[in-house]
């Protein structure tokens, strides 16, 4: 795990790399315990905030229902959680 690099890149566009100084390696035993460990939090915290939420896999979906009069309550509610 010494010396791993991460990056992003979109279309033609990457950023600068970063020395990655913790995480699991791709395809390790432990990979899908340890991500479950480190995801599950989400799921309490949308509760707390009555924000309905799926999780499958390494996919997390957040919905709400927005009306006019509800989006700056509704966007207020998301960035608090």
């Amino acid at each position: 795990m010494h010396g791993r690099q991460h990056w992003v890149k979109v279309g033609p566009v990457q950023s600068p790399p970063v020395l990655c100084d913790c995480g699991v390696s791709q395809g390790s035993v432990l990979g899908p315990l340890l991500f479950t460990a480190f995801i599950s939090p989400i799921a309490r915290v949308a509760d707390r905030h009555n924000i309905p939420q799926r999780q499958y896999a390494d996919d997390i979906q957040v919905y709400m229902k927005f009306t006019n009069a509800s989006v700056a309550a509704q966007v207020d509610t998301m960035q608090h959680a």
